[in-house]
């Protein structure tokens, strides 16, 4: 289990990768239609203000989208596409 005190330092293309997989995992899990902040924050391992900077960059370029009524988010085809280009870049290089 990971100490709540360790400091995790990440990219920010990492930090979006990891938000788009677990929104992706609520969508998918169960039907529950998308992950709420709380969601993101436990499961990415951020603060609110980290979290809701991620989300909100997300949002303006359209990878995820929010429902108003369950204040839950989803991601886009074009979150999708960012998560696919991500890892084959990251096994590019990783695996290159």
């Amino acid at each position: 289990m990971l100490n709540r005190s360790t400091k995790i330092v990440r990219k920010p293309t990492e930090n979006k990768a990891l938000i788009l997989d677990a929104i992706r995992a609520h969508q998918t899990n169960g039907g529950r239609g998308g992950a709420t902040t709380l969601n993101v924050m436990y499961e990415v391992y951020l603060s609110y203000d980290q979290a809701r900077h991620y989300l909100i960059e997300l949002l303006k370029g359209r990878m995820i989208e929010r429902d108003v009524g369950t204040k839950k988010y989803m991601v886009t085809e074009k979150g999708i596409q960012y998560l696919a280009a991500y890892y084959d870049l990251d096994n590019l290089v990783n695996n290159g």
